[in-house]
């Protein structure tokens, strides 16, 4: 059974339960970041980047009895061009044909209808994707990338040593104001004591005279 419509999240139902559905509220974060972050193309992955990508894609959720087992999202225009990422089915729902049914769930979503280019990158599932009609680029020197592969752990590192900074700085601040009050006491102290000196001559001089 398959539906969707402006109100209703676009959803297949498998005979024995398990629910393929393209409802981002659905989407358990806490499950897609704790494999993503561990997966081999986005190995350390902070959350809150994972929930951006998120919200601003088509994702899928595969789910049985509802919790969530499996993901897939797709990086498109809903027109023209899409490029599929982070799919995944969780190891121990693994072996019982669940990304190939996720797959023909999703190449069937009404948004990706029509499309004139949808591309995808993997290590090592091209047999699973060569079913669905994806093949190896035909002219990949007409494609070029950016490509920052440590991103994630580079920002993870730089902001470690901005709040080692800031608290070095917050430390600094904190020694120089206790230097300049010292500097302070001892001026005022300095001054006091020459005070006290001078109020002792002038009362000794008018002894004298």
């Amino acid at each position: 059974m398959r539906t969707h419509t402006e109100a209703i999240p676009y959803e297949v139902h498998r005979d024995d339960g398990f629910v393929a559905s393209d409802d981002p509220a659905r989407i358990d974060l806490d499950v897609v970041h704790g494999y993503l972050s561990r997966s081999y193309w986005s190995a350390g992955i902070p959350r809150e980047t994972v929930e951006r990508a998120a919200r601003n894609s088509l994702v899928f959720g595969l789910y049985s009895s509802g919790e969530q087992v499996g993901y897939a999202r797709v990086v498109t225009d809903r027109a023209s061009f899409a490029y599929l990422c982070d799919v995944f089915v969780l190891e121990s729902y693994q072996g019982r044909g669940l990304g190939q049914w996720m797959m023909e769930a999703l190449l069937e979503h009404p948004d990706l209808q029509g499309l004139r280019r949808f591309l995808l990158a993997t290590r090592d599932a091209h047999s699973l994707y060569a079913r669905y009609g994806f093949r190896p680029l035909g002219a990949p020197a007409s494609f070029m990338e950016r490509h920052d592969p440590d991103v994630y752990v580079r920002n993870r590192e730089e902001g470690a040593k901005g709040k080692t900074r800031r608290g070095c700085g917050h430390d600094s601040r904190a020694m120089l104001n206790s230097n300049c009050f010292l500097r302070l006491m001892r001026c005022w102290l300095s001054l006091g004591l020459g005070a006290v000196l001078r109020a002792s001559q002038r009362t000794a001089s008018s002894l004298l005279h």
